[in-house]
């Protein structure tokens, strides 16, 4: 992201810590603001139920300092988005996505760690973030799995769309009399059964 005037960069891209296409005094015209307050509605509904504590956090700092609040809601929001989109079709994905986000987060604070420890404190560090990074390793698998099989099914379901209508097609070339007499009749009688139009 490109720093604001202060320096700072921008919540959500934005300058001065404001999310792209807000106003000078931090105000979003119609549409915008309304895809932003849904995706931050959602996203604390799903803390509420899946990270309580975390919830309670980002309510306290909104209140104690909105322009922060918007910077780690608007990071939240583009990390956990995947998650909530996933457990509306694929519950069993979004919890490996879930798992390797928060595994993702140890990561990055076991690195902060390290790069101030001493040699000896580093040994036992390396061994831990070897752990965390075989989990990390066993997690990208299994989402790669989950994906494979995912994507199976869709083809599947694809394959028996196409074949119902290959069915329905060869269905109308092969009785296209028959269906120009009951069109016919349909006009007259002003009822349908296959759609014209």
């Amino acid at each position: 992201t490109r720093p604001g005037q202060d320096g700072v960069p921008g919540a959500m891209g934005g300058m001065n810590g404001m999310m792209p296409g807000m106003g000078p005094r931090g105000e979003m015209p119609g549409r915008g603001m309304e895809m932003v307050r849904r995706r931050e509605t959602e996203l604390l509904e799903w803390l509420e139920k899946n990270d309580p504590d975390r919830a309670e956090e980002f309510l306290k700092l909104k209140d104690e300092n909105p322009r922060l609040y918007i910077k780690k809601m608007s990071s939240a929001i583009r990390r956990y988005r995947e998650v909530i989109e996933m457990e509306k079709t694929n519950p069993a994905l979004a919890a490996v996505i879930k798992e390797d986000i928060e595994l993702k987060s140890r990561v990055s604070k076991l690195m902060r760690k390290f790069r101030t420890a001493t040699d000896d404190e580093k040994e036992a560090l390396r061994g831990e973030l070897e752990s965390l990074t075989s989990k990390r390793f066993d997690l990208i698998i299994k989402k790669k799995q989950l994906q494979y099989e995912d994507l199976k099914k869709k083809l599947e379901e694809l394959k028996n769309n196409i074949k119902e209508s290959e069915a329905e097609l060869e269905n109308l070339k092969n009785k296209k009399s028959e269906h120009i007499k009951e069109r016919v009749e349909e006009l007259i009688n002003k009822t349908e059964k296959i759609r014209w139009e």
